[in-house]
């Protein structure tokens, strides 16, 4: 598969495309989105993996080829907005004849001590790629948790709570 990763900011392009094997990287700060996913994507997209919704996925969407998949899994570009504009993905769906489908983790709890002996199996074999930000102390939750709207982070962002006796 080609893989066009998108992010906003040098740090996080060179993680998915150095660290991660991308084949590409937009930066959705800096560049025209659109502009640069035609160039990125000159056969279209068949999969578009979707956690952020907004200007980035109205990129995407007339790229779509025939059958499609958009797993959805967030709309972060929406979250603290009063009022969004979203998409008008209708004809491109049509058109494409593309299945977009969201999901949340809660959908597979019943595979979950499935999954933790996997997950465990290949991260003592060094088959996981991953990046944590941690943040010391309880009373840094608020900025952590906002820092995601800013995009802070680098990987999943954790705060580690110092244990009480």
């Amino acid at each position: 598969a080609r893989v066009v990763g998108i992010a906003g900011s040098p740090k996080k392009l060179d993680y998915v495309k150095n660290t991660l094997g991308a084949d590409e990287v937009i930066n959705y700060k800096e560049d025209n989105v659109a502009e640069a996913l035609e160039k990125a994507c000159p056969d279209g997209v068949d999969v578009y993996f979707d956690n952020v919704g907004g200007p980035v996925s109205d990129a995407v969407y007339p790229l779509l080829n025939a059958h499609a998949r958009i797993p959805l899994c967030g709309s972060i570009s929406s979250y603290n907005k009063k009022e969004d504009q979203g998409p008008r993905v209708h004809g491109y769906l049509v058109k494409s004849k593309a299945k977009m489908q969201g999901f949340i983790v809660a959908d597979y709890s019943d595979k979950f001590a499935e999954g933790k002996k996997q997950l465990s199996e290949w991260f003592s074999q060094d088959k996981l790629t991953f990046e944590e930000n941690v943040v010391d102390g309880f009373e840094n939750v608020p900025d952590a948790f906002l820092g995601l709207f800013k995009g802070e982070n680098l990987g999943k962002q954790l705060v580690k709570v110092a244990e009480t006796e």
